[in-house]
């Protein structure tokens, strides 16, 4: 931080540092300097007798100066300079700290240094023995704005992200129960992107929103389209500079906005697919375009594409679903860690499961299911024994899971009864 020169003033101080103390007070006279602490400043005060201002080279930090305190002198003229504290906004006095013990007046008990002081006390009931010594004001956040009113974390709950051709976007998104009070949403918004990631439309929760581009009415097949939110703080409270903030439980990207406003850019991006086919009767419906599910030979010498029985090759699963409408990898039922998988876009959703993984996993048969916008997909795979490769849609790979899994316990109940 660049000093401030007060050259008069300074002037002044170099005078009196360069003259005999006597010049100025009695023997034994001491020099007492106090600064503002952390939020708070100080501002020069001509009516303070024998106080003088100046900058002090050590710590660059502006003080009140004055000489001619006795021993047995309590620091009386501390009232004034009380009174030009400037707490920074949101912050208010709390105490007093001298860099060197201090004495109560009368029973000269020492008092020791850093210990908090009252500005009564400051006035009325100490006094110094020694020169130099330094008093802090000490500054704390005012009832209106209690410690807690920094919010460092953000949670965005039930927003709706997954859509179909057809759709109508939805204004869903809560604060979560622990936050409410502190922050509201604002607005969610959906914006279409051409081939360059251009907005071309854009659709907002809040109608008194106004916007040059085309308002989005209904998704259509192929498009893609990104999900954003903002927040507004309660009044009170004011968003960190650093926030961890979740959309539906996934971490997403901050960015402050205007007028202490957040927002959060870019939460999902979505490709519906589908189409919209006429029927006999008249009008349109929709037709879904279910995704497909397959299973990839990992490498030419991969022993099978659903099995894993040891080795350096994990298994890959393979969505038609474009990559990104990808929503996550369970598997028997349960969404796994991303740290388990490599998702990859080519030409659909290539999903790896590492063989870090598949060892936790018990011998025997297990499903895994590529989750997306678009549409769930299922397959079986096995843990130390072969099984053939199947191609599941998501309107029958659950049903022929659970039947494989009968057919495959029957057989199992047969061989324990030979």
């Amino acid at each position: 931080m660049a000093k401030k020169r007060f050259f008069p003033a300074l002037l002044l101080t170099l005078v009196l540092a360069l003259s005999p103390l006597s010049a100025f007070a009695e023997s034994g006279a001491y020099a007492v300097k106090f600064y503002p602490g952390d939020y708070g400043t100080m501002t020069k005060n001509d009516q303070i007798p024998f106080v003088y201002y100046g900058i002090d080279d050590d710590v660059n930090k502006p003080y009140y100066y004055k000489l001619n305190v006795s021993e047995t002198e309590t620091l009386s003229f501390a009232g004034s300079i009380i009174d030009t504290l400037l707490p920074n906004s949101g912050y208010e006095f709390a105490y007093w700290t001298a860099d060197a013990a201090v004495y109560q007046a009368g029973s000269g008990t020492a008092i020791p240094a850093g210990t908090a002081l009252s500005s009564d006390q400051i006035q009325n009931s100490v006094n110094v023995r020694r020169d130099n010594v330094i008093f802090t004001a000490h500054f704390k956040q005012n009832s209106e704005n209690p410690d807690d009113s920094e919010i460092t974390t953000v949670e965005i709950i039930g927003a709706t992200l997954s859509y179909k051709t057809g759709d109508t976007p939805k204004a869903t998104a809560a604060v979560a129960a622990a936050d409410q009070g502190k922050y509201r949403i604002y607005d969610e918004w959906w914006q279409e992107l051409n081939e360059n990631d251009e907005p071309v439309a854009i659709w907002h929760s809040d109608d008194e929103i106004y916007s040059t581009l085309p308002t989005i009415t209904a998704f259509e097949s192929g498009k893609k389209y990104v999900y954003s939110v903002l927040l507004m703080p309660e009044r009170e409270y004011d968003f960190a500079r650093e926030i961890a903030a979740t959309v539906n439980g996934n971490a997403v990207t901050t960015v402050p906005a205007t007028d202490g406003y957040l927002s959060l850019p870019n939460v999902k991006t979505i490709t519906p697919t589908g189409q919209i086919t006429p029927p006999a009767t008249g009008g349109y419906y929709y037709s879904p375009s279910t995704p497909t599910i397959t299973a990839l030979l990992t490498a030419k010498d991969a022993k099978s594409a659903t099995d894993y029985s040891g080795g350096i090759y994990g298994l890959t699963f393979k969505s038609s679903a474009s990559f990104a409408s990808f929503q996550g990898v369970q598997v028997d039922g349960r969404t796994i860690a991303a740290a388990n998988y490599v998702a990859e876009d080519n030409g659909g959703i290539e999903v790896y499961l590492k063989v870090v993984y598949l060892r936790t996993l018990k011998d025997g048969r297990h499903t895994v299911t590529i989750l997306s916008d678009a549409g769930n997909v299922t397959m079986n795979f096995t843990i130390g024994g072969v099984d053939s490769p199947t191609t599941f849609d998501a309107g029958i790979g659950a049903y022929m899971g659970m039947a494989l899994a009968s057919v495959g316990g029957m057989a199992w109940m047969r061989r324990r009864k030979r």
